[in-house]
């Protein structure tokens, strides 16, 4: 009987999962009417540029034939990093980014696309969405190359206009009062206690769903375990030339320097303090566990908490997001952060005034 409580709630998070990815990726069509622009280096779909020791910069603007009609972006390509050594500040090495122009031509905003560095052995790929900055911008794309030696490699770089499916609001919608209602029925499995408890329980974990599995706190959308369904694509594609010539100074730009951080407000705390990394981990997870425990006990705060790291990593691997020995530490110091916080409420749980507070405050029983 005590594994046929779990069936409902199984079935319904793998119906969730698919359908979840299936909204993720079809949310997004093609817009008719604007071409898809795709990017060559002479007569080659492979642009490669290179940077020998003691060489100039080499920053290169790439116009995109669109118009100002653009609301998103959808861009994929594949790249690889050919031995591409830093300069001497970190953002000194090779990148592209989306540059967005008002209707004067002044340059308002910038979307970071790939930053390289190091060697690649085999290609990377990636397909993500960009939103433009504010109406009526002209999107460009830029190359720079500031590392000290070294060459990028981008093959088959195609960019094209795309907009919100109908129907998307509802969808997600319903998506999310489902999702509110799997982690509610969770809760009530792991542990038996009152609606209140398993509602504020589940609205925690939901918080947590949203800002750390799905949409999550990436800088730019990227498709879910496959790839975006766009649709047909425009009628009408173009083609444009990127001038790698090393003597080439009629299209040189100076490079931008270092970018503001981008992202969702976990990522940018998460950047400008990355020294204390560790730490942040530590209390992203050690708060809301504290807080599980409180409404629903012990029992229940672990294997929530530890289901929402294991989602949070499969999240990242599903959204093709690289994955470093620095995400393996993260995952270990997630699991200590939860330790912790689970081990500070047992140890302040035999305080009357505490048990007073949990039991008969806001909580409620």
């Amino acid at each position: 009987m005590g594994v046929r409580k779990w069936y409902p709630s199984v079935a319904l998070f793998c119906v969730l999962v698919v359908s979840t990815r299936i909204y993720w990726n079809s949310r997004f069509e093609a817009v008719q009417g604007i071409p898809m622009v795709s990017v060559e280096a002479g007569d080659k779909a492979r642009i490669c540029v290179e940077r020998l020791p003691g060489e100039r910069r080499i920053v290169r603007s790439i116009d995109l034939p669109l118009g100002s009609d653009v609301e998103t972006l959808h861009i994929q390509f594949s790249y690889r990093a050919v031995h591409i050594l830093e300069g001497t500040e970190k953002w000194e090495n090779g990148r592209m980014i989306l540059d967005w122009h008002d209707q004067d031509g002044r340059l308002v905003a910038h979307d970071v696309i790939i930053n390289m560095r190091g060697h690649d052995e085999n290609p990377r790929h990636v397909e993500m969405i960009v939103p433009a900055k504010q109406p009526d911008s002209v999107p460009k794309l830029r190359i720079e190359h500031l590392g000290v030696s070294g060459s990028m490699e981008i093959n088959d770089l195609k960019v094209m206009s795309v907009r919100i499916s109908h129907g998307y609001a509802a969808f997600a919608f319903v998506l999310v009062i489902l999702w509110g209602f799997f982690f509610y029925m969770f809760v009530g499995c792991l542990s038996e206690v009152s609606w209140h408890r398993r509602l504020i329980a589940s609205v925690v974990l939901m918080a947590m769903g949203w800002f750390l599995v799905v949409p999550g706190p990436w800088v730019h959308p990227r498709p879910l375990a496959g790839a975006f369904l766009l649709g047909p694509n425009p009628e009408e594609q173009r083609s444009v030339v990127l001038s790698i010539e090393k003597n080439k100074t009629a299209n040189d730009l100076e490079p931008l320097g270092s970018m503001p951080v981008q992202g969702s407000w976990l990522i940018q705390v998460k950047v400008l303090l990355s020294f204390l990394r560790p730490v942040l981990h530590i209390i992203l997870f050690a708060g809301p566990a504290f807080f599980l425990a409180v409404c629903c006990g012990t029992r229940c705060a672990w294997w929530a908490s530890v289901a929402m790291v294991l989602m949070v990593e499969a999240a990242q691997a599903a959204f093709w997001l690289s994955v470093d020995w620095l995400d393996v530490m993260d995952l270990a110091v997630d699991f200590m952060g939860i330790g912790a916080a689970l081990w500070i409420y047992r140890k302040i749980i035999s305080n009357k005034q505490f048990n007073r507070w949990v039991n008969d405050g806001v909580l409620m029983n």
